[in-house]
């Protein structure tokens, strides 16, 4: 038995994930296994994925407690589990497994997916440096690569110079804290060409473009809105 102040004064947490190359059935944060266990009062979050809780205990009883996650928050994996006056927290796919399971007065609570935005948010970046027509992204949070789906390619204009820019309908390139490196896919019309922006880094408070061994600085509070697309063009 686990018993705790609290659901939310007492948290297990763990960060393993399908995405390091941990599989999801053993990136559990806690793993319950055996018969007859019990917890009351706690709290289980996995803060980078899949999943939170693998319980295969026979007559398992879960009692005023809290999962947070993403994907697989609660995997009730086998045998007879009951759960009473819980919180279940995740943002889709987030209860699943073969087990025989009662759910009684619990809060089954979806999360908003994080959107691309919010992640140029969480390392530093305004999110102006991508148009308002995102469809879907993905992001490894352990190597930075993302890739970014706009479903067409558009164009638009970049502050505080108006240069024309130019969105191909996928963005790749490999996002860290305060840096974007080995970007593909954004170009910008100055002095009569178009240039290939390469990486754009944080310096204090100015975003410094880079396009190949050229650098250009302006100030980041001219991104803080997301541009919308002026028209489409060809898919590039």
């Amino acid at each position: 038995m686990w018993m705790k102040p609290a659901k939310d004064a007492t948290i297990v947490m763990g960060r393993l994930n399908v995405v390091a190359g941990t599989p999801t059935f053993k990136s559990a944060t806690f793993a319950a296994l055996g018969k007859g266990f019990i917890a009351r009062d706690m709290g289980f979050a996995n803060t980078a994925g899949p999943s939170k809780l693998h319980s295969t205990f026979e007559q398992s009883f879960f009692y005023r407690c809290r999962f947070d996650a993403f994907q697989d928050t609660l995997y009730e994996h086998s045998n007879r589990q009951f759960y009473r006056e819980c919180n279940i927290y995740g943002t889709i796919d987030f209860i699943f497994g073969n087990a025989a399971v009662v759910l009684q007065n619990c809060n089954i609570l979806p999360n908003v997916p994080m959107l691309a935005h919010d992640e140029l948010k969480n390392k530093g970046f305004p999110i102006g440096l991508l148009p308002e027509n995102v469809l879907d992204y993905s992001l490894n949070q352990t190597s930075g690569e993302f890739s970014v789906n706009l479903g067409d390619s558009c164009k638009t204009t970049l502050p505080p110079d108006n240069y024309l820019a130019t969105y191909s309908k996928k963005i790749t390139g490999n996002l860290v804290e305060g840096r974007i490196a080995e970007l593909d896919g954004i170009r910008v019309r100055a002095f009569f060409q178009w240039w290939s922006i390469s990486g754009i880094r944080l310096s204090g408070e100015n975003l410094v473009f880079e396009v190949g061994m050229v650098s250009a600085k302006y100030p980041s509070k001219n991104f803080n809105e997301t541009p919308a697309c002026e028209g489409h063009r060809s898919s590039s």
